[in-house]
């Protein structure tokens, strides 16, 4: 912007906004980046429904499953729409890392000691620019399960991913047809 703010700055906090779109183009092989495994989950609290974003090393799955590789975010309900993530801009909460298990949760769990029920809306794999190990990192990249997602500064910027990007082999999503959103 010309006033030297950025978008966060101009923008409402958590506010969503219209999909974000344009400018991508398919990275060459060798700047693909590193491969991922994503899921995404509705997470049904006392407190309000969210979403959870996981993010993890594609060979995450095949580990142990308790080992806490997923980085993961907290978005809005809002950030969900049908069967995919939603295009726009929404508030992401960085918490702390969940194990690898979510990475692959198949059907719904009601977790311990009344933290509510996760249920999985959506899993697969992908590409990150690079996989930060801790939660203050610097900005995430990632082109996964159709969508070209940036997270920086409390916001997840999504959009629809350009044909080709993440150019090469990516793992089918897999949505959860038992899953309403």
């Amino acid at each position: 912007m010309s006033n030297g703010k950025s978008r966060v700055d101009s923008e409402v906090q958590g506010a969503a906004r219209p999909p974000v779109s344009g400018g991508l183009e398919a990275p060459a092989p060798e700047t693909r980046g590193v491969p991922v495994r994503v899921a995404v989950a509705r997470h049904e609290t006392a407190d309000g429904d969210h979403l959870d974003l996981f993010v993890g090393p594609a060979a995450a799955i095949d580990g142990d499953p308790d080992a806490r590789v997923a980085r993961t975010w907290r978005l809005p309900l809002e950030a969900w729409e049908a069967e995919h993530l939603a295009c726009g801009r929404f508030a992401a909460v960085a918490i702390a890392p969940h194990r690898a298990a979510y990475l692959a949760l198949a059907t719904a769990h009601t977790l311990a000691d009344g933290r509510g029920r996760v249920v999985p809306l959506l899993r697969g794999g992908g590409w990150a620019d690079a996989l930060p190990e801790a939660a203050d990192a610097p900005p995430l990249g990632l082109s996964i399960l159709g969508r070209r997602i940036e997270i920086r500064d409390g916001f997840a910027v999504i959009s629809q991913a350009a044909p080709g990007s993440g150019a090469g082999p990516m793992p089918a999503a897999t949505p959860n047809p038992e899953a309403a959103p």
